[in-house]
């Protein structure tokens, strides 16, 4: 399974307002002051698979002070995207993640299991210090248990579907931060947002896989 990341670095599909993708950090005086009481949530996207308006201070894409679009290279319309900024008038910043309206998992899972080559890719920042990750994951959709599960380099996943339908919810946990995760899952591909916060900062990502032929 292939990723394209439009950017500097090999991967999903992706547009970001800081110079790289990938794994990184900043810290010092290069990013901004923050306050100990950050807020993160799932959003809907835009019609154009765009982060909406959040308010946000920075100097990004709409004010944010990051924001990262990931898309599957065949199908376009499958991904999802997230960002980060001080929110215009206040001290507080705010993290928000979504999928693409557009999203095509395939047929619902009605029986036995699918397992999805996939990955992932996660924003962490604690105070002014951001690290972004990505990396690869299996991930299995078990219809019996109603789960979608994975895990790679610290990264957890939990996802949940019932009832014959491709709605996924469900939670990741990374750096001992839980988030929660909105998606879609099928016989041909899963796709979720997350965005979760704690006392030290927030965590933004998703999560992307693929059946191999």
């Amino acid at each position: 399974m292939s990723f394209i990341r439009f950017g500097s670095v090999i991967g999903f599909a992706c547009v970001t307002a800081m110079p790289a993708c990938g794994s990184s950090s900043s810290d010092g005086d290069s990013g901004p002051v923050v306050n100990p009481n950050p807020t993160s949530q799932l959003v809907t996207l835009n019609p154009d698979n765009t982060i909406p308006d959040q308010n946000f201070s920075g100097l990004g894409a709409s004010g944010s002070i990051s924001v990262s679009y990931f898309s599957d290279p065949v199908l376009g319309s499958t991904g999802f995207a997230y960002a980060w900024g001080n929110v215009e008038g206040t001290d507080d910043f705010l993290g928000v993640a979504g999928i693409h309206a557009t999203s095509t998992p395939g047929d619902a899972i009605t029986t036995g299991a699918v397992t999805y080559d996939g990955r992932y890719d996660l924003l962490r920042v604690r105070g002014n210090v951001e690290d972004q990750q990505s990396g690869q994951i299996e991930l299995t959709a078990t219809f019996n248990s109603g789960r979608v599960t994975g895990s790679a380099d610290g990264l957890e996943v939990n996802g949940t579907f019932s009832g014959n339908v491709t709605a996924m919810g469900g939670t990741v946990t990374f750096d001992g931060v839980t988030a929660n995760m909105e998606g879609v899952v099928g016989q041909d591909r899963v796709v979720g947002a997350f965005a979760g916060d704690d006392a030290d900062g927030i965590l933004i990502g998703g999560i992307y896989g693929a059946v191999t032929p």
